[in-house]
């Protein structure tokens, strides 16, 4: 006779529950379109766009966070605009890892989703993800 047991760690009276076992991830499609980005001096961002699972999903960052940590030099559209695209592919990076964890909500990064200083240009290592709470 074969018996199959399952062995859960509980802790002393709490009750298991199924519903909160692991499940399997799911992996999500993020591609970043190579459009030219968008100032808005509404909020003060510029703005780009992902595609999640082929949903168009807008993200953005704080102009704050392109002067802190990407070397903007003037501090007009044309600045942020410039720091933006030679910051690219650490933006987007950090952007993805929302993207993940949010189940592609959109983004708006802020200068707190950065570590301190200067982003530098290398991009071997993933980026630290700092999420902060809030809405676009």
């Amino acid at each position: 006779m074969c018996l199959n047991v399952f062995v859960a760690s509980v802790p002393v009276g709490a009750s298991f529950d199924a519903a909160a076992t692991p499940k399997q991830e799911t992996i999500m499609d993020i591609r970043f379109l190579p459009d030219a980005p968008d100032y808005r001096d509404s909020n003060l961002t510029i703005e780009f766009a992902a595609l999640v699972d082929g949903r168009r999903v807008p993200c953005a960052i704080s102009v704050e966070a392109l002067e802190d940590h990407f070397g903007a030099q003037t501090y007009d559209s044309t600045g942020w605009i410039n720091a933006f695209d030679a910051g690219r592919p650490h933006i987007e990076a950090v952007a993805r890892e929302h993207l993940r964890v949010t189940n592609g909500m959109p983004v708006l990064l802020k200068s707190g989703h950065f570590p301190p200083g200067p982003v530098g240009p290398d991009t071997s290592n993933p980026p630290q993800l700092l999420l902060l709470h809030g809405t676009m």
